[in-house]
């Protein structure tokens, strides 16, 4: 797994390439935690070049999602791949976690007449 950070005016963007599973995902654990450290309130995740996401993995976005909450931060899912989106749609976390799909419904019932 590769984490890529970048700095953005008002967020951190954490791009994350590669499996998501139980090894990996403690090393995400760490990553956000360092980051919740250093000052940062606002996180978005890009997943869309992840392959696989175990139950470790969901864990983890769960838990900084809450993290950050806690704080009044703001802790979101941007881009997601197809297996992620998968996942977290079956789990019903993805209109928790993914920032899009809170925007979704909205305009989707804003557009029928």
């Amino acid at each position: 797994m590769e984490l890529i950070r970048n700095h953005s005016d008002d967020a951190l963007n954490l791009t994350v390439k590669g499996r998501l599973d139980g090894y990996w995902a403690d090393h995400l654990a760490k990553e956000l935690a360092e980051i919740l450290r250093n000052g940062v309130h606002q996180v978005r995740l890009d997943l869309s070049d992840v392959s696989f996401m175990s139950s470790a993995g969901i864990g983890t976005l769960v838990h900084f999602y809450k993290e950050f909450k806690a704080i009044h931060g703001a802790f979101s899912v941007v881009r997601v791949s197809a297996q992620v989106r998968t996942l977290l749609s079956l789990t019903k976390l993805d209109t928790l976690l993914i920032a899009d799909s809170v925007a979704a419904p909205a305009a989707a019932a804003a557009s029928k007449p």
